[in-house]
């Protein structure tokens, strides 16, 4: 980010942010705005100047900036900014920045056009004056604005200068979000307040709104939680959906520190709706648990929070991540998403692995979990991420990540329907596939980078005729119209310091192809005529420690769990040959197998010491076959 910190986003989906936790008393804060196809990242240290000298635009992560361009106010003449590299794209010193910014009008991404008025209503100006719990000008804080008939219409967040901000709107009516963060006068944290004003008609040519911070009565506590816990970080996050449908959702974020948070409540509203949640992540002193919880309000701002979670609302997670090499450190987050939510943020923790830890997740009707973690995040690298899992309260599971053998998937989300990620459209091949997942079901994202050399290639045959090729399984495919018989192929190797297992696997499957004359079921879709392809997946099962090793010379259990693509209803193999070598797959011996039913084959193997790879040969009722090779599946400890 402009600011330094970093941003997770996979797949167009923002999952995290990485940034230093305060010390003291004053929490970091980062401020979000969800609008449309937008979202944007705003560190505190950075919202001074939002709207002023710099673009919003700068903060959109989902279309960051390659750099940026200065445009100088009028007569002017252009000059080094301080504490700005115009070249990396990075502020470097916000408050050099702040006193050595004279004469710029604004910084904005190279290639954006200067915004233009072409006002389509009639137009108010709406000031918006901030009073901090002393009663002093608002020096900390700003306001999110959107407009209640339309959020399309407008929509902007800006800071508080000399306690107030002014923006030029169409007359209608408004929803704002004021934050305001108080100081003393020896420059000492008070707290935090959000003033909400979720209807307000603004009409004529000029409005003036005081929000004084004074008002913002009603305490948000940290709750407290069965076992002792002490604050990482919490979130509070308000949502505006508008008359035309479409929704502004914004959010303040504050990790480290003691941060105190109190708010206005509000009424419900007669045009169209308001969602609102707290989040908070609460830690043990040795990290041997931590808590995870959500507490969503739908029509309103409440007026009361909770001030304990029972435990009879919690599930639990025996949760382990694995180390192939020496200890490491790890980030992990966990985001919740309310049914409305489309792009929730968290701040990534710091842990060191291997670890096993409990965790507990809040379990509430409706809202869905995607937990991840990242293996590198000095180069945020190796991403694992779950599935989207709605928990039952009481419910016990584990949550295993970087867990080997990794070998392809696809996601397994069933609570919201997703786009199909292996399906025949017409005469394309539409696939997002997942070159690796773990053995605990996280898609793990891996690049080249400095410490890491990675390879994935894809091949797909049509009647034996190679019709495409590539490096990413994702996309559309063109296959000829009267093809009976396909083939993908789906090869990765990993040479990386911090990862040993699976540096090689080889996979292909092959069935018999008809164009589609039916619809999919409704958690995946795919404009019709559209089926699903009849792809097999392979799930291993081995009790590695968190090491991803098993001893030698012991009696191991394995398993092999065949499985379909989510809500593809088509019957999985009763048919598996399972193949093991000690060599990486210079020789190879034929294990038995015994089919327990379901798609799933149990055998046990004992390892001589070094690695254990894998081969398999499947093959459906329907004539469908999966090849799997994984050389180095796990590791056999001495």
């Amino acid at each position: 980010m402009l600011t330094g910190e970093r941003v997770l986003v996979d797949h167009g989906v923002v999952r995290a942010v990485e940034t230093a936790p305060a010390a003291g008393k004053d929490p970091v804060r980062i401020h979000s705005m969800a609008v449309g196809e937008h979202f944007y990242v705003v560190p505190d240290k950075a919202l001074p100047f939002v709207g002023r000298q710099l673009d919003l635009a700068l903060f959109d992560v989902l279309a960051p900036p390659a750099a940026l361009q200065v445009e100088w106010a009028a007569g002017a003449t252009p000059h080094d900014i301080p504490g700005l590299d115009l070249a990396t794209g990075r502020l470097t010193d916000p408050a050099a920045f702040g006193a050595g910014a004279a004469g710029v009008k604004e910084i904005r991404p190279v290639g954006a056009a200067e915004p233009t008025a072409d006002p389509q209503y009639p137009i108010a100006t709406l000031t918006v004056r901030g009073l901090d719990k002393l009663g002093a000008k608002a020096i900390s804080g700003g306001v999110s604005i959107t407009n209640a008939e339309d959020v399309q219409r407008f929509s902007s967040l800006q800071s508080f200068v000399d306690g107030q901000v002014s923006f030029s709107v169409p007359v209608g009516h408004y929803s704002l979000e004021v934050s305001i963060t108080t100081y003393d006068a020896d420059g000492v944290y008070q707290g935090d307040a959000l003033l909400f004003y979720p209807e307000l008609a603004v009409t004529g040519t000029e409005m003036t709104v005081t929000a004084d911070a004074a008002t913002a009565t009603t305490v948000v506590p940290v709750p407290a939680t069965p076992n002792p816990s002490g604050l990482e970080q919490m979130q509070a996050t308000y949502s505006r959906l508008s008359a035309a449908g479409n929704d502004s959702t914004t959010a303040i974020m504050m990790i480290g520190g003691s941060p105190s948070l109190s708010v206005t409540p509000t009424d419900p509203v007669a045009l169209g709706d308001v969602r609102w949640y707290t989040y908070f992540r609460l830690t043990s002193p040795a990290d041997a648990y931590l808590y995870d919880l959500v507490f969503p309000a739908d029509g309103a701002v409440p007026a009361d929070f909770a001030e304990k979670v029972p435990a009879s609302g919690l599930a639990t997670l025996d949760a382990t991540y694995a180390a192939e090499g020496d200890t490491s450190r790890i980030s992990t987050y966990r985001t919740s998403f309310q049914p409305w939510e489309q792009f929730p943020i968290r701040f990534a923790s710091t842990a060191v692995a291997p670890l096993r830890r409990t965790e507990y997740v809040s379990a509430v009707p409706g809202v869905g979990w995607i937990g991840s973690a990242v293996a590198r995040p000095d180069e945020f690298n190796g991403s694992a991420q779950s599935p989207m899992v709605e928990y039952r309260p009481g419910q016990r599971t584990t949550d295993r990540y970087f867990a080997a053998p990794g070998v392809p998937g696809v996601d397994r989300t069933t609570l919201r329907s997703l786009p199909c990620p292996a399906c025949r459209q017409s005469d394309q091949l539409l696939l997002d596939l997942q070159p690796r997942t773990d053995a605990g079901g996280h898609a793990v994202r891996l690049t080249t980078s400095e410490t890491a050399k990675i390879k994935t290639e894809f091949r797909v045959y049509a009647d034996e005729a190679l019709a495409a090729d590539g490096t990413d399984p994702v996309g559309r495919i063109a296959i000829p119209a009267d093809a009976t018989q396909l083939r993908l192929e789906l090869d990765s190797s990993a040479s990386a310091s911090w990862l040993t297992t699976a540096d090689r696997v080889q996979t292909a499957w092959s069935w018999r192809t008809t164009p589609p004359g039916g619809s999919l079921p409704a958690g995946r879709t795919c404009a019709d005529p559209c089926a699903f392809l009849p792809l097999v997946f392979a799930d291993y099962g081995i009790a590695v420690d968190t090491a991803n090793a098993v001893p030698a010379g012991v009696a191991t259990p394995l398993s092999v769990t065949l499985r379909r693509q989510a809500f593809d209803p088509t019957p999985v193999t009763e048919h598996l040959t399972l193949d093991v070598s000690a060599d990486d797959g210079a020789t190879w011996r034929p294990l038995p197998v015994a089919s327990a039913g379901g798609g799933r084959f149990t055998a046990t193997v004992t390892p001589a010491a070094g690695y254990l790879s894998l081969r398999i040969h499947a093959t459906d009722p329907a004539g469908a076959t999966l090849d799997q090779t994984v050389i180095r599946a796990v590791r056999v400890a001495a």
